[in-house]
């Protein structure tokens, strides 16, 4: 289902609904669609990535010469990350 469809879809399921809280919220978008599962995200879900970003980065521009090889994992929120010697 493309992402306009559903959208219309939730905001359906809210204009005949009372939303009071957030919980309230999920529980529409839940009952949208059977195959549709929330996840609530909380602060520990994200990640600051200014660390990573300062030590290959100088003044926006990846230092592609410092970099032999870069590896993202999916699942992971870590950078791995080759340097040449």
């Amino acid at each position: 289902m493309s992402a306009d469809s559903f959208h219309a879809t939730v905001e359906r399921a809210m204009g005949s609904k009372k939303l009071y809280d957030f919980q309230d919220f999920i529980d529409v978008i839940g009952e949208t669609q059977t195959h549709v599962k929330p996840e609530v995200m909380n602060f520990n879900d994200f990640y600051d990535w200014k660390d990573v970003i300062s030590r290959h980065f100088v003044k926006g521009k990846l230092l592609v010469t410092s970099i032999k090889v870069l590896q993202v994992r999916r699942g992971s929120l870590s950078l791995f990350v080759k340097k040449k010697s």
